[in-house]
């Protein structure tokens, strides 16, 4: 999905709290056993040995509920999606 400058909005918050530079990254996909719609937030602390993850269980099936270039490429996608005409989740055109 993309990152957002100000680090989704957690920068302003997580720098006072921990005094450290941050930046934070959405990805999404359905690569996992139940095809289910997953989004997880990544975000990177200054000071860290790795990024803090924290997953969002959607209960759509990605095949049902995804378009076809989506669909084929089941694990962490890249660039920005949106939901199409047909009510599915592509590619941002």
């Amino acid at each position: 999905m993309g990152s957002h400058p100000d680090g989704c909005g957690f920068r302003s918050s997580l720098q006072q709290r921990f005094s450290q530079p941050c930046s934070s990254r959405l990805v999404a996909g359905f690569a996992n056993k139940e095809n289910r719609i997953e989004v997880k937030t990544r975000v990177n602390l200054a000071g860290w040995g790795k990024p803090v993850t924290a997953p969002i269980w959607i209960k759509l099936i990605g095949t049902d509920h995804c378009s076809e270039d989506l669909a084929a490429v089941p694990s962490a996608w890249t660039g920005a999606i949106e939901i199409d005409a047909s009510g599915r989740l592509a590619s941002f055109a």
